[in-house]
């Protein structure tokens, strides 16, 4: 069920536990790391307010975290780039503080998502080795691994490609799981009813070489949204919610048409009135916005500064008045100012919040 945005936004608001997840080690791609790893924080929606509570859980690299459906439970993937990572579960404490649960091992190298499917399924994407992996979580507890999915190479390209599995999402209803494989260029569908079982996913292409890495589904029209990290494009698709069919509707591009750079798109999210639709641009330093009709259509409403350096993820919080963005490389959480009712950035500028390396942001409510 939906949370009333305009009731939220209406009423005096209360702080709201705000989880940051954080690389705790250099990797490839990060020079540095945190000697934390799960921060709880809180977030004071009345001013826009951030502050730091504690490090609440010391895991390797808890690079994504995601809420059970009873908001009890926090799931976090540690992101291992050597080895195969592992699934920790956390229980929340009324402090906010996390209690540990069991954990098991991820499946892969490079873990880098999980979700919690209503049903209970759990599923693990690792980047390393391009696979999924499927688990139940019941009574706080997540179960031995039940499938292992490795999405196959495409050996008739070249360069020949590598599945890169990035992100899965459950679609609207719960009866389908899509993953991003940004090396193969397309999204795998999974029916939910058998994920488990090792049934083979049906596919549908992105244009080559886009690089599907994150997507997100409009909670009243039969649309979905995927950025693509090799060129910022932002396509839409038509989805069929009885036979998990995606269509291309459209492509858009989140990037300046003269900037010269190198794309590397990362996080997307809509804005809670259904207005707009956000995603972060990392070389560029930037959010681009992007304006939604009433039938779900996408069309560019401009770019910003993030506030800071690499936006990994970003989180709108439930009110729609503030944006808040990880900012990766500048060691730094920029707190956007939003009008409620049209989700676009009012260009106040961003109120800034030490944190090393984050890769996460999880409001709990």
């Amino acid at each position: 069920m939906r949370v009333n945005w305009r009731n939220l936004s209406l009423t005096s608001p209360q702080p709201i536990d705000v989880y940051l997840g954080c690389y705790t080690q250099p990797t490839a791609a990060v020079s540095h790391g945190s000697e934390g790893g799960i921060t709880l924080c809180r977030f004071d929606p009345s001013g826009g307010r951030l502050s730091f509570q504690a490090v609440t859980a010391k895991i390797l690299n808890p690079s994504y975290l995601t809420l059970d459906r009873s908001n009890q439970f926090i799931l976090a993937v540690s992101e291992n780039m050597a080895a195969e990572g592992a699934v920790h579960v956390f229980r929340r404490h009324t402090d906010g503080s996390l209690i540990p649960g069991n954990f098991q091992p991820s499946g892969g190298t490079s873990s880098c998502h999980v979700c919690v499917a209503p049903s209970g399924l759990v599923c693990v994407c690792s980047y390393g080795g391009g696979c999924a992996t499927f688990y139940s979580f019941r009574q706080g507890r997540i179960s031995a691994l039940e499938s292992r999915h490795c999405y196959q190479a495409n050996i008739s390209a070249w360069p020949r490609k590598l599945s890169r599995a990035h992100q899965a999402v459950v679609s609207p209803g719960g009866r389908w799981l899509y993953v991003c494989d940004l090396g193969l260029d397309c999204i795998w569908c999974h029916a939910i009813s058998d994920a488990a079982t090792g049934a083979t996913p049906a596919a549908t292409s992105t244009p080559d070489h886009y690089g599907p890495r994150h997507m997100v589904f409009h909670p009243d029209q039969p649309r979905t949204y995927i950025i693509c990290e090799r060129n910022g494009h932002l396509l839409t698709y038509d989805w069929n919610s009885t036979t998990g069919k995606l269509s291309l509707m459209d492509d858009a591009v989140s990037l300046p048409l003269d900037w010269a750079g190198q794309p590397a798109a990362a996080a997307i999210r809509m804005h809670p009135s259904l207005a707009t639709l956000y995603v972060s641009n990392r070389n560029h330093d930037s959010l681009a916005a992007f304006h939604l009709d009433a039938a779900g259509r996408a069309t560019p409403a401009g770019y910003f500064p993030c506030g800071g350096k690499t936006p990994r993820d970003f989180a709108i919080d439930p009110s729609g008045r503030w944006l808040l963005c990880a900012n990766q490389h500048s060691n730094d959480i920029a707190v956007h100012q939003l009008d409620p009712v049209t989700g676009l950035p009012t260009h106040k500028p961003p109120e800034l919040f030490a944190a090393t390396c984050p890769t996460c942001i999880l409001f709990a409510v």
